[in-house]
């Protein structure tokens, strides 16, 4: 007896099909055929012509309907079996089907599923470009270039006849700007990738849970003994720092493990000191005998170019009164202000002058190198190098002084009663808190942006969002002169010597 390869049962009228070459039923391939139109087994198109018989015993005898099954000639035993058994042969049939259309099923989940993988990822790609969209356009368009009122008032003190077309500029300026796009785009993958890494790992957050007992504990010997006076300025640099003192002192010190004087100078009271290209630059007028040069009946400054580790000297070739100065991160590419102009330079070359209507207090480089920060009397411009324009204007009365975040979006903004931060993203200030002798001590922040500390007193978040009541610290005989690295080390001193040190409860 052999088996139909579809019901997996006895036949007595085995047929061969010549599409799989397997053997069925010939009454139920038939039916299947009739109603598919192909073979069972392969799939593969085929008729009755395809159907080979092996033996015909009977007539083929159909499936009979319920109604059928009540009249007299199904009453016998074995037309009741034969119902029956063509009854399980449809059954069979139907099976068959339903597990071809289940596979066929599973099939169709799968590609499902994977398209719908596909589209996941496509997806996060997308919101990976949106975050990065935002990220950029928080620190290069906030608001776009700033235009003058119908009254033509200049509310936010730039000369706009010399903003682009009247700027001085000279022929390596083209050059110059593909090189700031060319570093800015890799300024910005660094920068992206370090404050991602440093997300939540603030060593000062698990502090903050007793927020009131916080203090300064100095690491053992690291004391830097020696009388120069009052410090004015410190600049650090990963392990090094320039630190300038009121009395024209000008220290370079090692920031290891113990405090090392690596070299040491005296300059006029109006010197800058910065660092280009990770080396310590001071800006002093060149010492003159006598009287100065006059020029129109204004006297004429003449500024040079000090390498504080090296002492190697250059003229700066300027027409300014030089106030400040502020470097590129990465390039040696810099800026020196007067207080109604600044000119940018790049390896000792004038690339343009920018005028400008107001007072400059101050100058401060984004990280990006493009973009850098201006305080005037009413508030902070930010301009554009590349563009030669300015592209946000913050508005803030009494303003101190300010600096960049860490984190690039952010902005640490001071005035005598208050610091405040300001989110470029939202074009608003999000967070304030009183703090004391702001204009006689300034502030220092650490690169998580956990906590803001002004002379010995501080403020600090935990989430990012509120900061806490202004404490101080209990050993209140230290100022804190700088925060740095991943450890939040703090330079601090006791207005005679300073130390590192860090914060404990």
């Amino acid at each position: 007896m052999l088996l139909c390869s579809l019901t997996n049962t006895p036949t007595e009228n085995p047929v061969l099909s010549l599409k799989s070459k397997c053997i069925f039923d010939g009454e139920t391939l038939e039916t299947y055929i009739t109603t598919n139109g192909k073979d069972p087994i392969n799939n593969e198109p085929m008729d009755k012509t395809d159907i080979v018989p092996i033996s015909r015993l009977s007539a083929t005898q159909r499936m009979p309907q319920l109604e059928e099954l009540s009249k007299p000639e199904y009453s016998s035993i074995p037309t009741m079996l034969t119902a029956f058994q063509n009854a399980w042969d449809s059954l069979s049939i139907e099976l068959f089907q339903l597990r071809n259309e289940l596979n066929q099923t599973k099939k169709e989940l799968s590609l499902a599923l994977y398209k719908q993988d596909a589209a996941v990822q496509v997806a996060v790609e997308a919101c990976k470009e949106r975050d990065d969209a935002r990220y950029a356009l928080s620190k290069l368009v906030v608001d776009g270039p700033v235009s003058n009122d119908s009254g033509g008032n200049n509310t936010n003190g730039i000369n706009e006849k010399n903003e682009v077309d009247d700027v001085v500029l000279t022929d390596d300026w083209d050059d110059a700007v593909r090189m700031l796009k060319e570093e800015q785009s890799r300024l910005l993958q660094i920068h992206k990738t370090e404050n991602k890494s440093r997300k939540g790992k603030s060593p000062i957050i698990p502090l903050l849970a007793d927020s009131q007992s916080l203090k300064i504990q100095l690491y053992e010997n690291t004391e830097l003994l020696g009388t120069y006076g009052t410090v004015s300025k410190v600049r650090l640099n990963k392990a090094e720092a320039i630190i300038k003192y009121d009395s024209g002192n000008v220290l370079l010190i090692n920031l290891g493990e113990q405090l090392e004087l690596l070299n040491k100078m005296k300059s006029t009271v109006g010197s800058c000191i910065f660092w280009m290209t990770n080396e310590p630059y001071l800006i002093s007028e060149v010492p003159r005998k006598g009287r100065k040069r006059k020029i129109d009946g204004e006297i004429k400054h003449e500024y040079q170019l000090t390498n504080l580790r090296t002492k190697e000297v250059q003229k700066i070739n300027t027409s300014l009164n030089i106030t400040n100065v502020e470097s590129h991160p990465s390039l040696s590419l810099f800026v020196v202000a007067s207080e109604t102009e600044f000119e940018v330079f790049n390896n000792m070359t004038s690339l343009f002058i920018q005028q400008w209507d107001g007072k400059i207090k101050d100058i401060k480089f984004h990280q990006d190198g493009i973009l850098i920060g201006l305080s005037t009397e009413t508030g902070i411009i930010i301009y554009d190098l590349a563009d030669r324009g300015s592209k946000l204007s913050i508005e803030c009365a009494e303003l101190l002084d300010f600096s960049f975040a860490a984190n690039g979006y952010n902005i640490f903004v001071s005035n005598p009663d208050k610091i405040m931060l300001y989110d470029i993203r939202k074009n608003k200030f999000t967070m304030e808190t009183p703090l004391a002798d702001l204009q006689k001590n300034g502030f220092v922040f650490d690169m998580y942006t956990s906590i803001v500390i002004s002379g010995n007193q501080y403020t600090a978040s935990a989430n990012g969002k509120v900061w806490s009541e202004p404490c101080q610290l209990h050993n209140s005989e230290y100022n804190v002169l700088a925060i740095w690295g991943s450890d939040s080390k703090l330079l601090v001193t006791d207005n005679e010597n300073i130390y590192v040190a860090k914060l404990v409860n």
